[in-house]
């Protein structure tokens, strides 16, 4: 492949990024330091490019393509189910935003218990108070994402609501778990399986 030929395989770029990402990465590092924030994204994005380069060096290997191959297809062929699986976590978690789960800046159980007036931010054994340095709508996001996967660290929040607001809390809880974690990821898992069998 020669002259501009080059550029019409997409994984060429990715190989000009990485190559580009790692001569600017030396520079950082000897002109300024390892330790400032856009060195530490730039490492970031380097460490992701060298996975995918990787990846496509394992398929050279006998044992090891199939793997490779069907990580690929099932990354492409999931985008659908994703982008659906993205709208479902946003939608849910802007539920549980409404019922004001772990929302320290309206009066309630959950400030009266939990936040500090004294320093204005949350005490350290609050729940969901790792999210503090991200934002409430992030925060419910992620708190979703660990819901649908079976993690339910964001119940321990529910108990400062009130009995109503306690009520519908347990309503969505329900409802998010069945979708995204019993029904939606069975049908990833499926899907996973089936790109597998056509793989091999």
């Amino acid at each position: 492949m020669t002259g501009f030929e080059y550029f019409a395989d997409a994984g060429n770029f990715i190989d000009i990024l990485y190559i580009y990402g790692s001569v600017s990465l030396f520079y950082i590092h000897n002109t300024y330091t390892p330790y400032i924030w856009y060195s530490k994204i730039l490492i970031i994005a380097i460490v992701i490019l060298s996975i995918r380069k990787t990846f496509s060096y394992l398929r050279l290997l006998k044992s090891l393509s199939p793997i490779v191959t069907m990580l690929q297809r099932v990354i492409y062929e999931l985008r659908v189910f994703l982008s659906f699986y993205v709208i479902l976590i946003l939608l849910f978690s802007m539920m549980y935003g409404v019922l004001g789960l772990g929302n320290p800046n309206i009066p309630g159980g959950f400030r009266e218990e939990y936040f500090d007036l004294t320093t204005n931010a949350l005490k350290d054994d609050s729940p969901g108070a790792e999210y503090e340095k991200v934002g409430l709508l992030l925060g419910n996001f992620v708190s979703t994402v660990r819901l649908s996967m079976g993690d339910f660290a964001a119940i321990d929040a529910a108990d400062s609501l009130n009995k109503d607001e306690n009520l519908l809390f347990w309503f969505i809880w329900g409802v998010t778990v069945v979708v995204t974690c019993i029904i939606f990821l069975n049908f990833i898992v499926a899907e996973a399986s089936a790109v597998y069998t056509k793989v091999s």
